[in-house]
């Protein structure tokens, strides 16, 4: 296997992780309302989770084109988070180094979660954490 590959591959690790409890949510909220074929789909053509739930939610009285305007909605909010985040740490895209440090700062923002700390804080501490992670390792 080829360097990039390996790399790759350990880039999305973390991503993994990250996506692994929104999908099982998912997955037992699905099972009731759509088959396996049509949820293993849902999750592997729809970017975000919130999308998924939402299309849960609108299919029993909506048309679909209805709810493809409302996913579509639902997208947008990701344009101006992205290029935010990248305005105000410009270096943010290639900061982590190896997967642990970005599983290790999703963890620390879930745990600032748990005690009910506002998002900004949040946010800003969970870089913070990962930045300083970067200078221990």
């Amino acid at each position: 296997m080829s360097e990039v590959y390996k790399r790759s591959f350990s880039d999305g690790i973390a991503i993994g992780f990250g996506y692994l409890p929104v999908a099982m949510a998912f997955g037992i909220t699905a099972k009731p309302l759509i088959d396996l074929l049509s949820t293993t789909l849902m999750s592997g053509l729809n970017y975000a989770g919130a999308g998924q739930f939402l299309t849960l939610q609108m299919l029993e009285d909506s048309s679909y084109i209805t709810i493809i305007i409302a996913i579509f909605i639902t997208f947008l909010n990701y344009i101006p988070i992205a290029a935010l985040g990248v305005l105000i740490f410009p270096g943010i895209l290639y900061a982590v180094e190896s997967p642990i440090e970005g599983i290790l700062g999703g963890i620390f923002a879930a745990i600032l979660g748990i005690f009910r700390v506002p998002l900004f804080f949040v946010v800003v501490l969970s870089v913070f954490f990962i930045y300083l992670l970067m200078f221990i390792m």
